[in-house]
């Protein structure tokens, strides 16, 4: 476990040493506000599907990112 500390201590001076911020860890869940229409559209979308609401939403992003990565 001292080895781990150790690796963050040098990473942080590091990325202070380079003016740089360091990395910020994601969870992967985030909290998003929608129209009660939008999300009745979805409801129903998944529910067709047979897919989580979750899954039509991480489907959704990962598509609009193919266009921009």
């Amino acid at each position: 476990m001292e080895d781990f500390h150790v690796a963050v201590d040098n990473y942080l001076e590091l990325c202070q040493e380079e003016g740089k911020e360091p990395e910020k860890a994601y969870k992967g869940s985030f909290n998003i506000r929608l129209s009660p229409e939008l999300h009745k559209k979805i409801a129903i979308y998944a529910m067709e599907h047979d897919i989580t609401l979750n899954c039509f939403v991480e489907q959704s992003v990962e598509k609009q990112l193919a266009t921009v990565y």
